[in-house]
């Protein structure tokens, strides 16, 4: 009813602001596009961790607000499910000439590797062309504090570098 309207609504002016407050430092706002916000979870046994009888303005905040555009929640969708919510994400943000970026499911990530779950996603990213590049998330997957000292995983820098992403 009127209520989600007023709540949807509100949602979207303050990205609005933020936009604002964010570009008047010179900088640039970027908006994570969720899988559950098209398609539920497909793994029964978890309960869906976002706001019921919320309506996304989730095009409006592609083609309005943000400068550009980060896909999450892979590992709660099955593969045929996922191309769909890429694909219909990336038909708006193409549409709005924003870059497409796709958030690794960083569950599979531990610092010493083997990534090869990891290594799935870049290959197939890097053949998608709906998608223009890759997020690393949680950064405490991969860096580790080491004689005070912040030390990234030396195994999967060597993945990235075989991954140029240039569309």
């Amino acid at each position: 009813g009127s209520e989600m309207c007023i709540r949807d609504s509100a949602y979207t002016q303050f990205l609005r602001e933020t936009k604002e407050l964010v570009r008047s430092y010179s900088k640039m706002l970027s908006i994570q596009l969720y899988s559950q916000m098209l398609m539920p979870d497909d793994r029964v046994w978890r309960t869906n961790y976002i706001p019921p009888n919320f309506e996304w303005q989730w095009e409006k905040w592609v083609r309005e607000i943000a400068d550009e555009l980060e896909f999450r929640g892979a590992w709660t969708l099955r593969p045929w499910n996922l191309r769909q919510v890429i694909e219909t994400y990336s038909s708006v943000t193409r549409a709005a000439n924003k870059p497409f970026y796709f958030q690794g499911n960083m569950k599979e990530i531990n610092f010493e590797g083997p990534f090869h779950f990891t290594r799935s996603e870049l290959d197939w990213i890097k053949e998608n062309p709906s998608v223009q590049g890759f997020v690393l998330y949680e950064t405490n997957k991969f860096t580790r504090l080491k004689e005070k000292k912040i030390e990234g995983s030396s195994e999967l820098a060597k993945l990235l570098r075989n991954y140029r992403f240039q569309k």
